[in-house]
């Protein structure tokens, strides 16, 4: 089954943050399409910027190792942790099952 990139970047545009991440990490990998730099980065902090929490941890993460493109940079990667935090938080304060079960388990490890 081909994948059609161009409708995924139309959707995206469109604002749906789960095919921002989707098609990022097809760039990112390499998986679908070819291996893009540039577009995957703007498309995984387009929805981190949105409050997608997949995207806020991938960000993170990227920083933290230095994997996609990203340099190691610890002061951002705190940033965007924190961010991701603060979105965990505020969807467990709405009644977020998967954000109140993530929040305890990090309690859990501290």
């Amino acid at each position: 089954m081909k994948i059609d990139i161009d409708f995924l970047e139309d959707m995206a545009k469109k604002g749906s943050t789960i095919l921002q991440v989707d098609l990022a990490l097809m760039y990112l990998k390499g998986d679908v399409a070819s291996y893009d730099y540039e577009r995957g980065r703007y498309w995984i902090e387009k929805a981190a910027r949105a409050g997608d929490t997949r995207a806020l941890f991938c960000v993170a993460w990227y920083f933290q190792t230095g994997r996609y493109g990203y340099p190691k940079n610890n002061d951002i990667c705190k940033h965007w942790w924190q961010l991701h935090h603060k979105r965990l938080v505020t969807l467990a304060a709405m009644g977020d099952a998967d954000a109140i079960e993530y929040i305890s388990f990090m309690k859990s490890i501290e």
